[in-house]
């Protein structure tokens, strides 16, 4: 039997507009799902100025904790503060599902910190305009994870 997602993963691209394959596609031909495997690979090489350019200037962004934040250059903070506080890191997409110019994807994070190695999934909800990411949001455990970090 396959892995199960989460419900609240499939209703949400389920809830999204259908819309032609190509819609998130920019004048190069990169789509979403692309877009999302080069989120992933630039941010795991901490190769933050191809990564920051994934970004619209006006990206939506949110973020647990309360981090809700508007343009690429206030999105930087949450970025510098996860990697501070997890050196060693890994972020592996387990699940793209692209709609449109939309795709939500189930996220395996290992975190590397000062007390072990620790393991906790993410959901992260994407939408594209004229190839850049315009919207993201990020959804995980904040109890499991502020534990991880905290080291309760």
């Amino acid at each position: 039997m396959g892995r199960k997602l989460p419900v609240f993963l499939l209703c949400a691209v389920l809830a999204g507009s259908v819309l032609p394959a190509n819609c998130g596609n920019d004048d190069s031909g990169i789509g979403p799902e692309e877009m999302v495997r080069r989120y992933f690979q630039y941010v795991n090489e901490e190769n933050f100025e191809e990564f920051y350019n994934l970004f619209d200037p006006e990206v939506e962004f949110h973020a647990p904790f309360g981090f809700d934040v508007q343009g690429v250059d206030n999105i930087k903070p949450f970025y510098s503060l996860i990697i501070s506080a997890a050196p060693d890191h890994v972020d592996t997409p387990l699940e793209i599902l692209v709609s449109g110019n939309q795709a939500a994807v189930l996220v395996e994070a290992v975190a590397g910190t000062a007390g072990g190695s620790f393991t906790f999934y993410a959901s992260d909800w994407f939408v594209f305009e004229e190839g850049k990411i315009k919207t993201l949001s990020i959804f995980f455990d904040t109890l499991q994870v502020a534990g991880i970090f905290t080291g309760n």
